[in-house]
Protein backbone atom coordinates (compact mmCIF):
# COMPACT_ATOMS: atom_id res chain seq x y z
CA UNK A 1 0.00 0.00 0.00
CA UNK A 2 1.38 3.35 -0.91
CA UNK A 3 0.97 6.05 1.51
CA UNK A 4 1.16 9.78 0.15
CA UNK A 5 1.74 13.31 1.59
CA UNK A 6 -2.18 13.52 1.11
CA UNK A 7 -2.86 10.88 3.36
CA UNK A 8 -0.27 11.42 6.26
CA UNK A 9 -1.60 15.91 6.13
CA UNK A 10 -5.22 14.18 6.29
CA UNK A 11 -4.57 11.87 8.98
CA UNK A 12 -2.12 14.74 11.17
CA UNK A 13 -5.30 17.09 10.36
CA UNK A 14 -7.79 14.64 11.89
CA UNK A 15 -5.51 13.56 15.24
CA UNK A 16 -4.93 17.17 15.68
CA UNK A 17 -8.91 18.20 15.67
CA UNK A 18 -9.49 15.05 18.13
CA UNK A 19 -7.05 17.06 20.39
CA UNK A 20 -8.31 20.17 20.41
CA UNK A 21 -12.02 19.12 20.79
CA UNK A 22 -10.36 17.23 23.40
CA UNK A 23 -8.49 19.74 25.09
CA UNK A 24 -11.60 22.60 24.31
CA UNK A 25 -13.40 19.71 26.32
CA UNK A 26 -11.45 19.53 29.33
CA UNK A 27 -10.94 23.24 29.06
CA UNK A 28 -14.12 23.57 29.76
CA UNK A 29 -14.63 21.35 32.35
CA UNK A 30 -12.01 23.13 34.47
CA UNK A 31 -13.02 26.46 33.74
CA UNK A 32 -17.05 25.37 34.70
CA UNK A 33 -15.75 22.81 37.62
CA UNK A 34 -18.32 20.48 36.22
CA UNK A 35 -17.29 17.24 35.43
CA UNK A 36 -20.26 17.27 32.02
CA UNK A 37 -22.76 19.99 30.65
CA UNK A 38 -24.97 18.00 29.62
CA UNK A 39 -27.61 15.15 31.59
CA UNK A 40 -27.18 13.00 28.52
CA UNK A 41 -23.61 13.19 29.29
CA UNK A 42 -23.32 10.89 31.87
CA UNK A 43 -27.22 9.98 33.30
CA UNK A 44 -26.09 7.94 36.32
CA UNK A 45 -23.83 11.25 37.94
CA UNK A 46 -26.22 13.80 36.02
CA UNK A 47 -28.92 11.92 38.54
CA UNK A 48 -26.86 11.96 41.75
CA UNK A 49 -25.96 15.37 41.03
CA UNK A 50 -29.53 16.26 40.51
CA UNK A 51 -30.44 14.55 44.11
CA UNK A 52 -27.75 16.17 45.53
CA UNK A 53 -28.97 19.70 44.91
CA UNK A 54 -32.50 18.60 45.86
CA UNK A 55 -31.08 17.58 49.28
CA UNK A 56 -28.78 20.72 49.88
CA UNK A 57 -31.96 22.99 48.86
CA UNK A 58 -34.18 20.56 51.34
CA UNK A 59 -31.16 21.63 53.95
CA UNK A 60 -31.91 24.97 53.47
CA UNK A 61 -35.37 25.28 53.67
CA UNK A 62 -35.02 23.52 56.58
CA UNK A 63 -32.39 25.91 58.09
CA UNK A 64 -34.87 28.34 57.53
CA UNK A 65 -37.49 27.35 59.03
CA UNK A 66 -35.26 26.47 62.42
CA UNK A 67 -34.92 30.40 62.04
CA UNK A 68 -37.99 31.38 62.26
CA UNK A 69 -38.97 29.03 65.07
CA UNK A 70 -36.39 29.91 66.93
CA UNK A 71 -37.51 33.08 66.38
CA UNK A 72 -40.22 32.72 67.53
CA UNK A 73 -39.89 30.66 70.56
CA UNK A 74 -37.58 33.40 71.76
CA UNK A 75 -40.55 36.10 71.31
CA UNK A 76 -42.87 33.46 73.43
CA UNK A 77 -40.29 33.01 76.22
CA UNK A 78 -40.20 36.97 76.46
CA UNK A 79 -43.86 37.61 76.39
CA UNK A 80 -44.49 35.09 78.96
CA UNK A 81 -41.96 36.56 81.25
CA UNK A 82 -43.34 39.75 80.63
CA UNK A 83 -46.71 38.09 81.62
CA UNK A 84 -45.24 36.11 84.18
CA UNK A 85 -44.08 39.18 85.87
CA UNK A 86 -47.55 40.85 85.16
CA UNK A 87 -49.35 38.30 86.89
CA UNK A 88 -46.65 38.26 89.87
CA UNK A 89 -48.05 42.22 90.34
CA UNK A 90 -51.59 41.33 89.85
CA UNK A 91 -51.24 38.64 93.23
CA UNK A 92 -49.32 41.40 95.35
CA UNK A 93 -52.77 44.44 94.19
CA UNK A 94 -55.34 41.46 95.17
CA UNK A 95 -53.70 40.70 98.20
CA UNK A 96 -53.67 44.38 99.04
CA UNK A 97 -57.68 44.96 98.03
CA UNK A 98 -58.10 41.77 100.04
CA UNK A 99 -56.61 43.22 103.24
CA UNK A 100 -59.15 44.97 105.15
CA UNK A 101 -57.00 47.92 106.23
CA UNK A 102 -57.40 49.71 102.82
CA UNK A 103 -59.95 52.26 102.59
CA UNK A 104 -62.17 52.17 99.45
CA UNK A 105 -60.17 55.35 97.46
CA UNK A 106 -57.24 52.86 97.88
CA UNK A 107 -59.38 50.11 96.45
CA UNK A 108 -60.29 51.98 93.43
CA UNK A 109 -56.96 52.88 92.96
CA UNK A 110 -56.15 49.44 92.61
CA UNK A 111 -58.86 48.56 90.73
CA UNK A 112 -57.56 51.00 88.10
CA UNK A 113 -53.73 49.46 88.21
CA UNK A 114 -55.22 45.72 87.85
CA UNK A 115 -57.37 47.49 84.64
CA UNK A 116 -54.23 48.52 83.56
CA UNK A 117 -52.07 45.22 84.20
CA UNK A 118 -55.72 43.69 82.02
CA UNK A 119 -54.59 45.73 78.95
CA UNK A 120 -50.99 44.74 79.49
CA UNK A 121 -51.65 41.23 79.28
CA UNK A 122 -54.41 42.09 76.43
CA UNK A 123 -51.05 43.48 74.59
CA UNK A 124 -48.83 40.67 75.35
CA UNK A 125 -51.73 38.10 73.78
CA UNK A 126 -51.86 39.65 70.87
CA UNK A 127 -48.02 40.17 70.10
CA UNK A 128 -46.95 39.95 66.76
CA UNK A 129 -44.00 38.52 65.13
CA UNK A 130 -43.39 38.56 61.50
CA UNK A 131 -46.86 39.59 60.54
CA UNK A 132 -48.33 36.22 62.76
CA UNK A 133 -49.92 36.81 66.32
CA UNK A 134 -47.75 34.33 68.59
CA UNK A 135 -50.82 33.02 70.80
CA UNK A 136 -53.59 32.98 68.03
CA UNK A 137 -53.40 29.29 67.98
CA UNK A 138 -54.24 27.91 64.15
CA UNK A 139 -55.57 31.57 63.50
CA UNK A 140 -52.84 33.96 63.17
CA UNK A 141 -54.00 36.02 61.20
CA UNK A 142 -56.45 37.47 63.19
CA UNK A 143 -56.51 39.27 66.92
CA UNK A 144 -56.70 36.04 68.79
CA UNK A 145 -57.28 38.31 72.39
CA UNK A 146 -60.14 41.29 72.72
CA UNK A 147 -62.86 42.55 75.36
CA UNK A 148 -66.14 42.34 73.94
CA UNK A 149 -68.66 45.75 75.08
CA UNK A 150 -69.73 43.54 78.00
CA UNK A 151 -66.24 43.26 79.39
CA UNK A 152 -65.89 39.84 78.13
CA UNK A 153 -62.42 38.19 77.57
CA UNK A 154 -62.71 36.95 73.78
CA UNK A 155 -59.87 34.37 72.58
CA UNK A 156 -60.62 34.00 68.66
CA UNK A 157 -64.22 35.70 68.94
CA UNK A 158 -65.10 32.89 71.39
CA UNK A 159 -65.63 33.81 75.44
Amino acid sequence: MRITSNMITKNYLSNLNTSLNTLNKLSKRVSTQREFSKASEDTARALKAFQVRRNLTRIDFYKENIEDAKSVFTNMESEISILNETLTEINVEVEKGINGTYSETNRKIIANVLKNMQSQILSVGNTRVNGKYLFGGSNVDNMPFEIDGAGNLLYNGLD
